[in-house]
């Protein structure tokens, strides 16, 4: 694991509050520790809560400096170069042997080989857990010294080295039934905190940000997630202006803060860097770009609703009478048929009175 330089986490206690640095992201797996970082080896073994519990210190770094210079049974923790990564014609490069021997053959068992390599040399055990994490602060180039040696001098940037605790039992003791060697590997680099850019026209690296709110300057890094970056923008000039946020680097080691430049001159030039832990920075061109943002259309006002008119009943439909149609006469003399038999009536009538 690996975690920025913090005293809150140097000051926990228990696998609990390091399962909350976890949760936060501020504790996370590694196998590349960036120099000034801390390197935290978690183990995870049955027995040695009876080992811790052997000693009558109080603080768990005191007790591991008790069970290394035990005689009741054998711990010892190695920091060895690894095999692959030792040069030709070298001796693999060691950070720490509990078990050296000094030069009158005695062994130099004791924590304080850790102690003075190593300042904050940290010591979390959890025996209710089964858990136990030991933290080294890599801060080689820093002028840390290793048997007199300046570590900026000894450890190179991608240097891997293999931590292992062993565990050895003997008749002497009881509370080891059986050896147990545990070993993990790590890689150190060199701090680098980089920017995310584009090209310009004549292949060198810029950054353009528009002249709006909420641009955005983004970057990487090796340093340990929950690392503070410092990201400063700065014009010099006519138009002078300062600009900074810190920010934290997230689980990926990545890195962004925001800023408004909406009142910024379109063409105007500047710098952006960004700087993390012990002065490791990184510096570039930047400038002011016409914002590609659309204006948002005012809205325009809903006529209001009206309410629809009252539903009238629709008349029932009134029954066109129809007419009966008219007897006619059997054809003949159309219209006459009534004159003409009262004609013959009265011819008749006419008759009878002149016979008499």
């Amino acid at each position: 694991y690996t975690s920025p330089d913090s005293d809150d986490i140097q000051d926990a206690e228990n696998a609990s509050e390091i399962d909350a640095f976890k949760q936060s992201g501020n504790f996370s797996e590694a196998t590349t520790i960036a120099f000034g970082d801390y390197l935290y080896h978690e183990l995870q073994v049955k027995g040695l809560e009876g080992m811790f519990e052997f000693s009558s210190q109080d603080s768990d770094e005191d007790k591991l400096d008790d069970l290394l210079t035990s005689d009741t049974f054998e711990l010892n923790i190695t920091i060895n170069e690894s095999d692959d990564s030792v040069s030709a014609n070298s001796e693999p490069k060691v950070l720490i042997n509990t078990k050296n021997t000094d030069n009158s053959g005695n062994v130099d068992a004791d924590l304080d080989a850790l102690e003075d390599d190593f300042e904050d040399f940290h010591v979390i055990a959890d025996g209710d857990a089964d858990t136990y994490y030991l933290g080294f602060p890599m801060a080689f180039n820093d002028n840390t010294e290793i048997d007199g040696t300046l570590q900026s001098d000894t450890l190179d940037d991608d240097d891997e080295f293999d931590v292992t605790v062993n565990i050895t039992a003997n008749d002497n003791s009881n509370l080891v039934s059986e050896n147990v060697s545990v070993t993990q590997t790590f890689t150190v680099e060199n701090r680098s905190v980089e920017l995310d850019t584009e090209r310009d026209e004549s292949g060198d690296d810029l950054i353009s940000l528009e002249a709006d709110s909420g641009q955005v300057v983004t970057g990487t890094t090796n340093l340990a997630p929950g690392s503070e970056i410092d990201i400063r923008l700065r014009a010099t000039g006519e138009n002078p202006f300062l600009l900074s946020q810190t920010v934290e680097t997230d689980a990926q080691r990545n890195y962004e803060a925001s800023f408004d430049l909406s009142d910024r001159a379109v063409g105007l030039e500047f710098e952006v860097t960004a700087t993390g832990p012990a002065q490791t920075a990184e510096t570039v061109d930047a400038v002011v770009v016409e914002s590609t943002a659309t204006e948002t259309p005012e809205p325009t006002e809903a006529p209001e609703e009206t309410e629809p008119p009252e539903e009238t009943a629709t008349p029932e439909p009134t029954a066109t009478p129809t007419e009966e149609p008219t007897a006619t006469e059997t054809p003949g003399q159309p219209g006459f048929g009534v004159i003409v038999a009262l004609l013959a009536f009265m011819a008749a009538a006419l008759l009878a009175i002149r016979r008499d």
